[in-house]
């Protein structure tokens, strides 16, 4: 080979999350990813989200050696402070040619197929002397269980949105319009060294009964004001809701809050390693639908977090997955009555041995903001 990987001191095996991958994947000599257009999993695997884009790099994962990331001179600084062997490139032609040197004819090598375009997978199947299998279903069940840095990261990243929503009546104070307080939420987010997980849900009034509600110029006015926003630190995704009241809220209002509330301390109650994801949600369900409010839960209890702010299945009706610990999930109940008020209360956990444990830590109440 004319371009050796070097891998970094002492560094002999890949990640524990690489190693997971392979438990599921017994079958595969090797999975290959190329991130261009951007692929979460080449970041989880390879660690590299600070410092470079890696657009047009890829990463082959060996379930008993260091991760290998083909990559240009352009992140050649950021993929050497790794613990990743680093095989550097000169033009595309020369890319192809350093990662069909990294295999050998006849490996079965995997790849995600939810990602992987028509194209690309030519192209792969073209450049590389292997038999190509759909892996999609292994990376997705490795990455639903997180390891203590990763959770770590998780909660890094809900620090800062905690603060934001703690400090809400600051950000309404700066602000006359729905797009105007988004605005300000970007910026606080930004500001902290983070990344957006997602455009924020900034929902006044009505606007609140619509879940993926888009803030515009409307200007703020009383009743309900629903906030959704994450934030994306060292990789790894915040993803939080609270909902407020502007002025003092009505009895409806008030009510809609308590179930919703009540929904979700029932569900964080019920989630522990062995139970059905799909099961959790039919426990907060329930509890909104022994209310006036039957048939207002309009979409799944939660989604998996990690990497993504959707980072696989969830808590959701259809949902197949049996909840496992390490696995982080957001929780997510709430009540929409269209043309008057929606109520959302998320929170992001992590699954531990005997329960739940909660990633993001601001109040949850119907706190009251003045304009």
């Amino acid at each position: 080979m004319k371009n050796q990987a070097r891998p970094s001191a002492g560094v002999t095996q890949p990640p524990a999350r690489v190693r997971r991958l392979f438990e599921h994947a017994e079958d595969l000599d090797a999975v290959v990813t190329v991130n261009g257009p951007p692929d979460a999993t080449f970041f989880w695997a390879t660690g590299l989200h600070d410092g470079g884009t890696f657009e047009g790099s890829a990463a082959i994962l060996r379930p008993d050696e260091p991760v290998t990331v083909v990559t240009s001179p352009l992140e050649e600084t950021t993929a050497r402070r790794s613990d990743n062997r680093v095989v550097i490139y000169d033009d595309r032609e020369d890319f192809w040619d350093e990662l069909a040197d990294r295999f050998t004819d006849g490996e079965r090598v995997g790849f995600d197929a939810t990602q992987v375009s028509v194209d690309r997978h030519r192209k792969l199947d073209d450049e590389l002397p292997v038999d190509l299998e759909p892996a999609d279903e292994a990376i997705q069940r490795a990455r639903l269980v997180k390891d203590p840095a990763e959770v770590d990261r998780i909660e890094e990243a809900a620090r800062i949105t905690d603060r934001i929503a703690e400090e809400m009546q600051t950000y309404v104070d700066r602000a006359d319009e729905e797009a105007e307080l988004a605005a300000g939420i970007v910026h606080e987010i930004l500001t902290e060294g983070a990344k957006l997980s997602f455009d924020p849900i900034v929902a006044n009034g009505a606007g609140s009964a619509e879940p993926h509600y888009a803030p515009g110029r409307a200007e703020l006015t009383d009743g309900p004001l629903l906030i959704d926003m994450g934030a994306q630190l060292a990789g790894y995704c915040s993803d939080i809701t609270r909902t407020y009241a502007i002025s003092e809220p009505s009895k409806q209002l008030r009510r809609m809050h308590e179930v919703v509330l009540e929904a979700q301390r029932a569900a964080l109650d019920a989630i522990q390693p062995g139970m059905e994801a799909a099961d959790v949600h039919d426990v907060a369900r329930q509890v909104i639908d022994d209310t006036r409010f039957e048939g207002r839960f309009i979409h799944s209890l939660g989604h998996a977090l990690g990497v993504e702010v959707h980072d696989g299945p969830g808590l959701s009706p259809s949902s197949e997955v049996t909840i496992e610990e390490g696995m982080v999930f957001t929780v997510e109940p709430g009540v929409y009555v269209p043309g008057e008020a929606g109520v959302r209360i998320e929170e992001d956990v992590v699954v531990t041995s005997n329960g739940c444990r909660r990633l993001t830590h601001a109040d949850r109440g119907l706190r009251t903001l003045s304009l």
